[in-house]
């Protein structure tokens, strides 16, 4: 994905989505290339994103790996799907009835009582978490 597109898909959803429910937001990044161009940095700036660039090759601190976790074993063992649409509706179905404010909140308190601890421990080295 280049760095417009994802600023376009960003604008389209993830301020709509910021400014309805979590207005004073923390925004993680990790270094993949379309996050860290000059495209990105100007539009977070532009759009008032909070944003916390995380360290190279530190999924530890990044609580979204836990939402994609979930939701490919949800898919996985509760939809099964066979085609385009069935993922749609199961990728869907999770988002609307599995995920919410406090289960975000949840991967978050794990990021920063267990796995921060855990890689300041490790001086930025990979945990078990």
């Amino acid at each position: 994905m280049q760095a417009d597109l994802y600023c376009n898909i960003l604008e389209d959803t993830l301020i709509p989505f910021i400014n309805k429910t979590f207005p004073n937001h923390r925004f993680m990044l990790d270094n993949d290339p379309k996050h860290t161009s000059r495209r990105a940095q100007v539009f977070f700036d532009e759009h008032g994103i909070n944003w916390w660039q995380t360290p190279p090759e530190s999924s530890d601190l990044n609580p979204i790996e836990d939402v994609w976790h979930e939701l490919k074993l949800y898919l996985e063992s509760r939809v099964k799907p066979r085609t385009k649409t069935e993922l749609i509706a199961g990728i869907k179905k999770f988002w609307n009835k599995r995920m919410d404010r406090a289960k975000c909140g949840r991967y978050i308190d794990h990021v920063l009582q267990k796995a921060v601890p855990a890689v300041v421990v490790e001086r930025g080295g990979a945990t078990k978490y």
